[in-house]
């Protein structure tokens, strides 16, 4: 129940929290992107490259996707990171969600921090004026949450000064020396510690069990990964080649007969084309790239079939919410769709049969003109 919940609240909180409206906002994409401590942007601003680095202050929400992504500046409303590893310091005088393989928290949050990774630290220093709520493989909190905090994950260690209620669902758990909870304390896990020092405002409850160890809720812990996974590469995708994106999707919606048809030639020509080539020894790097090729457009598939969902879904008012909108509303129907027995299986066939057609459609018409120019 524990992290049905929590997946419940990620998705929602992040579907919300990324609607671009009708809004100004800068852009900015690159290898490297850097906003200096001595700039301010008026607008929400977007940030996607391999290494992104915000110090200034940013009047408005800051989105930042990218391989590092480090930021100790100020932000006026919410902060929306994804990334390989995550550093964040400084003021969100709202709310922050994160994604990533290894995040660090090192700031103050007006709001709630909601984390999703590998690894997630929150440090002593760090003052949260909402809920924490952290999914991951090791957590590690000690900062100063004046709401609720709730965590999901393998090895969880919590201290520093909890307002609220705590509830947590790991295989190992272990309260640190001086921590304070005003509140419950809610544990399920089969490996339990408490300092000795530790204060409990309310109640303890143990719940025997291990998070890691439920196929229920390995199951549900694959689609959140899958969700954050897939809306991380979207957003890039969207932040750098938008037209492209808008065009191949576009095909799924106007011409799905098509591209299904398109997508049948390409799942299957495909493969026998890269064999043939291996046994000729001289197409051998032939063969190479083209499994390369093949295996990233049948990834991709799922946000074109995504974009296309989403603005059916929204129909004419796709406009008022925008692309990313499109995407996380898309995305989460689709990836709500896989999990189910047997219709996921299918859904997952059409999805890497609709979006590999758009893509080689989107390629031969992007040919085409080239030839006629």
């Amino acid at each position: 129940m524990m992290r049905a919940r929590l997946s419940a609240i990620f998705f929602l909180l992040f579907f919300l929290s990324i609607t671009p409206g009708i809004m100004a906002f800068e852009m900015r994409g690159g290898e490297e992107v850097k906003v200096p401590s001595s700039m301010t942007i008026d607008d929400d601003f977007y940030a996607a490259g391999g290494n992104v680095q915000v110090d200034g202050v940013i009047k408005g929400d800051l989105v930042a996707a990218g391989g590092n992504v480090k930021f100790t500046g100020e932000v006026t409303e919410d902060l929306i990171v994804a990334g390989g590893n995550i550093e964040l310091g400084g003021l969100v005088k709202d709310d922050l969600r994160v994604a990533g393989g290894s995040i660090s928290f090192k700031g103050d949050s007006g709001d709630d921090l909601i984390l999703a990774g590998g690894e997630g630290n929150v440090s002593p220093a760090s003052v949260i004026g909402g809920d924490l709520i952290i999914a991951g493989g090791d957590v590690l909190s000690e900062g100063k949450v004046d709401g609720d905090v709730i965590v999901n994950a393998g090895d969880v260690r919590l201290g520093g000064k909890v307002a609220g209620n705590v509830s947590i669902n790991a295989g190992k758990v272990e309260i640190l020396p001086g921590t304070v909870i005003g509140g419950d304390l809610n544990v399920t896990s089969n490996d339990v510690k408490i300092a000795e020092d530790a204060v409990i405002g309310g109640e303890f409850t143990q719940s025997k069990g291990d998070a890691r160890k439920s196929p229920a809720k390995s199951r549900v812990g694959s689609a959140v990964t899958k969700y954050f996974t897939s809306l991380v590469i979207g957003v890039v995708m969207i932040l750098l080649f938008q037209d492209s994106v808008r065009a191949t999707y576009g095909r799924i919606v106007e011409s799905p007969g098509k591209s299904a048809l398109m997508g049948l030639l390409f799942v299957f020509a495909v493969p026998i084309a890269c064999l043939v080539l291996v046994f000729t020894i001289v197409g051998i790097p032939l063969a190479i790239i083209g499994v390369v090729v093949y295996v990233v457009v049948l990834y991709l598939s799922r946000i074109f079939v995504a974009l296309a969902i989403g603005e059916k879904i929204l129909g004419k008012s796709k406009k008022t919410f925008g692309l990313m909108t499109t995407l996380a509303l898309g995305l989460l129907v689709w990836v709500v769709l896989t999990v189910l027995p047997v219709v996921g299986f299918f859904v997952i066939l059409a999805t890497v049969i609709l979006g590999s057609g758009a893509v080689f459609m989107r390629g031969k018409a992007k040919k085409q003109r080239k030839g006629r120019d």
